[in-house]
């Protein structure tokens, strides 16, 4: 079935089930930044005050209990998500969203940028998923949310939070290429106070066996590079974090609450698949060692005039990454030590008030961060950004209209001022039929890296680069059902959008031998998303959502590289409402990759398959005398069929792995 047939059956199924059906119950718009529960595959929105009309997913991580799943995973299942990796489990792995960069993407930990200014990526192999309750993904521009960045969209990880009752748990897995997995977490309140402490740790021997890439032969056809297959060398990987968090409430409407996030990860970089000799042009020596410290301290404020929800943050980021490789395939001995540091401070302010039979929801934000660049191999570099945003969330009708305006004025150190508008809009249409729409502009100033990373033969900065623009547009429409037919809980999503980027940033060839970035004109990026989830009598539940994508650069017509044509991902539970078994089937679809601005170059197409099966062992602990929350076991394989798979620039991956899971909560 093509895209358009999709796209028209499930148009068609959005405008005739409200007949037929029974609607979602209605609630009021959330005051506060929470989210309510929500699957990864659902696309009810999160509702989140600073965007209330962005097409938004919440992926809650215990809906994924010990199947030994990463962020990096979670987030490539997630509809209009695309996740490069360098690698298997534990190296490097960028987000893509809608198409963008990884660089157009901001990653925020509890409201805290991750995204540093020399790179403006965030490696998502270094955040274990162990410590977090929840990820937000806002798709679509989010200038107005977090500034200079956001053309593709925002992420925000949001670390684990007390419950009403204590709870500890410890959880594990072990898997194939000697890969384990451990953790271990607190959370509950004494008194006013608030405490949740976590460990995870995590390593891999990466030794897996991989097809070699194919090579144009003599004469025409093809063929792998000898020797085939190979094993991947020098892949070894070891995170171990932290996270500790205590709040305390001082008052009946004040609660003060401290973060410190703590990240370590030592890993070989075994780089491409590119040559014909024994180890196909692999690193053998090659290491990166990387340090992240994340603190912040939030001070929140209810009840203030005219309803209003005050909030202050004050927050550091500190990362140093060691990188090291005696016998580079360009150049000489490579020995880089670069320390990135934010220090910044946000407020914000939430109101809520009427005017005749207008409710408003005003928000004020101001935002101001140093970023500093300390490394051996450049300049030192320093960086301040502020920004000032005003919004309102206007609702008519009794919530069936909603019009949500706003600017943001953003000044980054170097470039200037930029004015950022925002326009939102959503209409209830039918009882749990929305129709949904946003325009808006958002901007990315280039990194230190890409301006002024040192001359080194092959590779230099361009200190002349101007910023990247773009116009973001999408609309779509929302079906929420409580029950269609035999179905339950449905959620269908039908989305399409456009984002039109002037001056985009690409690394090119700019003399013989050298590569630097350059400002090459405009790029266009369009595509459709579609999602559906559902239940069957509480014993099944089915989870599809599938991205079409077309991205071109303007002043060539040709395609974008890294960017999948299409991805689509199909999960399936079975198993009783009581949760005593839980069997999941996945199917994850990867279209073409382009790896090359002429199209000459990609990565082929590529369905993989995973399976898990989880057993809820709880009700017989107490006939081993224990008193347990929870006691799973879980088994299950990825990649199956053994497919090979490339990524990232011809980047191998695992073939077949299984892996044994536990957890214990009590």
């Amino acid at each position: 079935m093509t895209a358009a047939r999709a796209a028209a059956g499930l148009a068609a199924l959005v405008f005739a089930a409200p007949l037929l059906a029974e609607p979602a119950p209605e609630s009021e718009p959330p005051v506060v930044r929470r989210t309510g529960p929500a699957r990864v595959e659902t696309v009810v929105p999160s509702e989140l005050p600073e965007d209330p009309t962005a097409f938004t997913t919440v992926i809650e991580v215990d809906d994924f209990e010990a199947e030994a799943a990463s962020v990096e995973e979670l987030l490539g299942d997630a509809v209009g998500v695309q996740v490069r990796r360098f690698g298997g489990p534990g190296e490097r792995s960028e987000v893509s969203i809608r198409g963008s960069t990884s660089s157009q993407v901001v990653v925020l930990l509890d409201g805290v940028r991750l995204n540093t200014a020399q790179s403006g990526t965030v490696d998502l192999s270094t955040v274990p998923l162990s410590l977090l309750d929840r990820i937000e993904v806002s798709r679509g521009g989010g200038s107005v949310q977090a500034g200079s960045d956001s053309i593709g969209g925002v992420i925000n990880l949001v670390t684990r939070r007390p419950g009403a009752e204590t709870e500890r748990r410890v959880e594990g897995s072990a898997g194939s290429f000697s890969t384990w997995q451990g953790a271990a977490f607190h959370r509950g309140r004494v008194g006013g106070t608030e405490l949740v402490a976590g460990v995870d740790g995590f390593t891999t021997g990466g030794d897996f066996e991989f097809q070699r890439a194919f090579e144009t032969l003599p004469g025409g056809g093809s063929a792998p590079r000898l020797p085939n297959p190979l094993e991947r060398i020098n892949n070894r990987s070891r995170r171990s974090s932290s996270l500790v968090r205590i709040g305390r409430e001082l008052g009946d409407r004040t609660q003060l609450s401290f973060l410190n996030h703590l990240a370590y990860t030592s890993r070989g970089q075994p780089g491409l698949d590119n040559t014909s000799d024994a180890v196909g042009g692999q690193q053998r020596d090659a290491w990166e060692r990387r340090t992240r410290v994340v603190s912040s301290l939030l001070l929140e404020r209810s009840e203030l005039p005219l309803s209003t929800i005050g909030r202050a943050r004050l927050y550091h980021r500190w990362e140093r990454t060691r990188f090291d490789d005696p016998a580079p395939q360009l150049g000489g001995p490579i020995d880089t030590l670069n320390r990135n540091g934010a220090f910044g401070l946000d407020l914000e302010l939430d109101g809520s008030f009427r005017t005749g039979w207008i409710d408003h929801r005003p928000r004020f934000v101001g935002a101001l961060r140093r970023d500093t660049l300390d490394s051996n191999e450049s300049d030192d570099q320093r960086r301040r950004s502020l920004g000032l945003a005003v919004q309102d969330d206007l609702s008519l009708f009794g919530s069936r209209l909603r019009l949500v305006p706003a600017l943001r004025l953003d000044d980054t150190e170097g470039f200037g001022a930029e004015y950022l508008p925002r326009i939102g809009v959503a209409v209830e249409l039918l009882p749990g039929l929305r129709l949904l729409a946003n325009a808006e502009r958002s901007y990315r100033a280039p990194n230190l890296d890409e301006l002024f990373f040192p001359d080194k033969g092959f590779l230099r900065g361009n200190p002349g680069l101007l910023p990247e623009e773009a116009e973001n547009l999408d609309a779509g429409l929302q079906l929420a059902l409580a029950r269609l037919g035999p179905l339950e809980d449905v959620n269908v999503e039908l989305v399409g959008f456009r984002n039109e980027i002037e001056n985009s940033i690409v690394f090119v060839l700019v003399s013989s031998g050298t590569v630097a970035p350059v400002n090459t004109g405009d790029a266009r990026i369009e595509g459709l998303e579609v999602s559906l989830s559902f239940g069957v009598a509480g014993w099944i539940r089915v989870a599809a959502n599938y991205t079409d994508l077309d991205a071109e650069l303007s002043s060539l017509g040709t395609p974008l590289p890294g960017r999948a044509d299409r991805e689509a991902s199909v999960r399936v539970e079975l198993g009783p409402p009581s949760g005593v078994l839980r069997l999941t089937g996945e199917l994850r679809h990867t279209g073409e990759i382009p790896v090359s601005f002429s199209g000459l170059t990609a990565l082929s197409d590529r369905t993989v398959y995973d399976a898990s099966i989880v057993a809820d062992l709880t009700r017989f602990a107490p006939r081993l005398g224990l008193e347990l929350r929870s006691l799973l076991l879980s088994f299950g394989g990825r990649n199956l069929t053994d497919r090979a798979v490339r990524d990232a620039q011809f980047f191998p991956q695992p073939g077949r792995s299984l892996f044994l899971g536990f957890q214990v909560g009590f």
